[in-house]
């Protein structure tokens, strides 16, 4: 794949970090917590350990905000993880459970223990007017 003029470069190549760290202008790690309460702790090692740069919690369509899913919240608010949320399962869903989902996490949002402003990302532009107030905005 390549990012802009510049080649992405992973560990499929059978390199190791140094290597990669050597040859790019930026370095990306992702890092799968788990999402159910039995590995809450788990979860909080990973997000105080590793001093994440940003958190995304991802929200089932179908099942949409369970349990853990405020306590992740909670938790990145708490840290101060600057943090998105990615919906999934939208094409397992009808779009009223979608749009179910989404206000519920709107109120949620909006609710004055969170106060964020939620931003629905529908299309690239809006990714890109997303990661810009991202950016320059704790809210």
């Amino acid at each position: 794949a390549v990012c802009g003029n510049t080649p992405v470069v992973n560990y499929s190549d059978s390199r190791t970090a140094e290597v990669i760290c050597e040859s790019a202008s930026k370095m990306i790690t992702f890092i799968d917590l788990a999402g159910h309460h039995k590995y809450l702790k788990t979860t909080i090692f990973g997000l105080t350990s590793y001093c994440p740069d940003f958190a995304m919690l991802v929200v089932s369509a179908n099942t949409g905000i369970a349990g853990t899913t405020r306590e992740h919240l909670g938790l990145a608010m708490a840290l101060k993880v600057p943090f998105f949320i990615v919906i999934s399962k939208v094409d397992l869903c009808t779009k009223a459970t979608i749009d179910r989902t989404v206000k519920q996490l709107e109120m949620v949002l909006k609710q004055p223990g969170c106060n964020k402003v939620p931003l629905l990302v529908s299309s690239s532009d809006d990714a890109v007017t997303a990661a810009q107030q991202f950016a320059h905005s704790p809210r």
